[in-house]
């Protein structure tokens, strides 16, 4: 799946492109161009430099091998149809392979484009769910035309769980059946939902019924959609908020986590099902399991998402921060890099699979850092940091239109996960 190996012999204009795969083959061809001097800034022919040569002038003799297995973009924002068309687009034209739809209906994003609810100038256009999910198979259309990696889902399954739709972080009225708050975590001695909100409720995991559910969830997810190479299963949004009954504090939230993945597996397993399983260290999962351990680890991805750090500062200057000492329900979460990679390293010594970090340098900060150098040099020091730290890649959770007044960063991010030789000044 995520093999990516290319040729390019050309002599005067006469000669072969080779590659491995599909996405290889276009990756290379995209890099042939760049080195006949070609440059894709952004999305549309605005963003392209095409010089002219003379066909017996070309001659190129190099490899494609991508210095990161993973460079990926994850949709996030306000966006349109076109904007995340034309952005999976320019994706393969910088080197990123990759394109994760969080949700399975993307709805969140596309409603809060077309629904203009912060532009009173522009009138409302009609947008629900069946016309965000047919707009999510166009977008996974062109995708799979370009043969990049399909990442799917994430959020979301807590609350199909509970039989209730959430495509966002929207408060619900909702009145909890005596089941469904059975399900439902134990905070203070209350199952309700928390904060109002569906999507960041976590659940009671202690209870077998509750991790089976979840378990057949992801299972019948893969089953129904085939075109998805990597699922992302996640646990509920929001801190703080672990179950607090006796039979789920017996074990650590990640202890409970690790059975369910277990579980995922084991039915995949049985299907012949080979579709990937994406994993996450966050907010409460930010600590390793104590006791339980992943029995199949070729079936998954870890993924590390630092959400609460500064982008100020790179995991290159981060490394020796004290260790976070994990409250339950009481945490409070520093800025500093350094503080969630010491977490990470420790699910390293027990997880010794496939890992990418998800990070969102181009979520907030970039309405921050208007020229976008100071985020473009903290990219770059990131980027180069992964192999150091045994990561494997890095997927973009951010805006789509990341390109005011540049795009320097977002290219930057592009060009230096793909190529590792390129340097920041160049």
């Amino acid at each position: 799946l995520f093999a990516e190996y290319g040729e390019i012999r050309v002599e005067k204009g006469i000669g072969t492109i080779t590659a491995n795969s599909k996405r290889a083959l276009l990756l290379t061809v995209y890099e042939f161009l760049r080195k006949l001097g070609c440059v894709f800034l952004h999305p549309g022919k605005g963003g392209e430099v095409i010089p002219e040569k003379d066909i017996d002038s070309i001659t190129v003799n190099a490899d494609f091998k991508p210095a990161n297995r993973h460079r990926g973009i994850t949709i996030e924002g306000a966006v349109s149809l076109e904007n995340v068309l034309q952005t999976v687009d320019w994706a393969a034209k910088v080197g990123f392979n990759s394109y994760y739809m969080q949700f399975r209906t993307a709805y969140e994003f596309f409603k809060r484009w077309y629904g203009h609810s912060s532009n009173p100038f522009i009138k409302k256009q009609e947008i629900n769910e069946e016309i965000s999910a047919g707009y999510v198979r166009e977008i996974v259309k062109a995708i799979k035309q370009r043969d990049m990696i399909y990442h799917a889902v994430g959020h979301g399954w807590t609350s199909e769980c509970l039989g209730i739709s959430a495509n966002g972080w929207s408060n619900s009225n909702v009145e909890l059946t005596p089941e469904q708050k059975d399900m439902v975590a134990e905070i203070n001695g209350e199952r309700k939902l928390f904060k109002g909100i569906p999507l960041n409720t976590q659940l009671c995991y202690s209870k077998q019924s509750v991790r089976e559910k979840l378990a057949q969830n992801v299972v019948n997810y893969a089953i129904e959609h085939p075109e998805t190479d990597v699922i992302h299963f996640w646990l509920a949004d929001d801190y703080n908020n672990a179950c607090e009954c006796e039979e789920c504090s017996k074990k650590s939230f990640s202890d409970w986590y690790v059975q369910i993945l277990n579980t995922i597996d084991e039915k995949l397993t049985e299907k012949g099902i080979k579709t990937k399983i994406c994993f996450l260290v966050y907010f409460e999962l930010y600590w390793r399991p104590e006791a339980e351990r992943i029995k199949n680890e070729d079936r998954f991805i870890m993924m590390f998402a630092p959400l609460f750090r500064s982008y100020t500062k790179s995991f290159a200057k981060s490394e020796n921060s004290e260790k976070l000492i994990y409250k339950k329900n009481d945490m409070v979460y520093p800025p500093d890099p350094g503080v969630y990679l010491q977490l990470w390293k420790e699910w390293k010594e027990i997880f010794h699979g496939d890992t990418f970090d998800f990070d969102y340098h181009l979520m907030w900060d970039i309405n921050r850092d208007f020229g976008g150098e100071t985020l473009a040099k903290v990219i770059f020091d990131d980027v180069r940091s992964l192999k150091k730290l045994g990561m494997n890649g890095f997927m973009s959770c951010q805006l789509q239109r990341a390109f005011y007044p540049n795009g320097l960063a977002f290219f930057t991010l592009g060009r230096a996960l793909t190529d590792g030789n390129e340097t920041l000044e160049s």
